[in-house]
């Protein structure tokens, strides 16, 4: 049943060169998004897919999309491919690794038409703030691989992290705060800590982010 378990990830000594053992990465070497999902569309990016639950269920809603996921768990990674063949799903790539490397090195420009981050590390610690996805340097790395009507989904269960997103954004001004939602933004679907932040009566707080020209 799993012959083809890995068809779904996208491994780096498939993408990048190699020279005496080591993989090329002064350059990017950008994804070719026809080639590789065979479609003709922007992407939709998951960061931190987790178990799957979200990506699953929303790639079969959205079965015309080009879909990327992004998790640095290499466990979660082959976990979630197969759950992907399992649900028959052909239109979702996974990729093993830290975000902001996967949008350097991977992502084209202008190619993100919607970016999902559900839950990101909240990194409570004062010592630990700098190790947050979400943050100037990150916002300013990713701003031109999206697309000009992009979207970004943000959802935290951490206070601290929320009024954290708001400044970075607010700082940078490069974004817009469309809706800030009490709440899951999207109630359909569902993921792991959704459940378990629900289950605990945890606040959830979520954000719709445009960019700005």
């Amino acid at each position: 049943m799993f012959k083809n378990i890995y068809k779904n990830i996208l491994f780096p000594y498939n993408h990048f060169e190699k020279l005496n053992d080591y993989f090329l990465l002064l350059e990017p070497k950008f994804i070719d998004i026809k080639k590789t999902f065979n479609k003709d569309s922007n992407l939709y990016v998951e960061i931190g897919f987790g178990k799957g639950d979200f990506l699953i269920d929303f790639a079969k809603d959205n079965h015309d999309k080009a879909i990327l996921g992004i998790e640095r768990s290499q466990s979660l990674v082959k976990e979630v491919s197969k759950k992907l063949i399992l649900n028959n799903i052909d239109n979702v790539i996974l990729v093993e690794g830290l975000a902001d490397f996967i949008f350097h090195f991977y992502i084209p420009f202008d190619s993100v038409e919607k970016l999902i981050i559900n839950f990101p590390d909240p990194y409570p610690k004062k010592a630990h703030i700098p190790r947050r996805l979400i943050n100037k340097r990150f916002l300013k790395l990713i701003y031109n691989k999206l697309t000009k009507d992009s979207i970004i989904y943000i959802a935290t269960d951490s206070e601290n992290y929320r009024d954290y997103i708001i400044n970075e954004l607010q700082s940078l001004n490069m974004y817009k705060i469309e809706k800030f939602l009490l709440g899951f933004y999207d109630e359909k679907y569902q993921t792991k800590y959704l459940r378990k932040w629900l289950k605990l009566n945890r606040k959830i707080y979520s954000f719709i982010i445009s960019k700005k020209s």
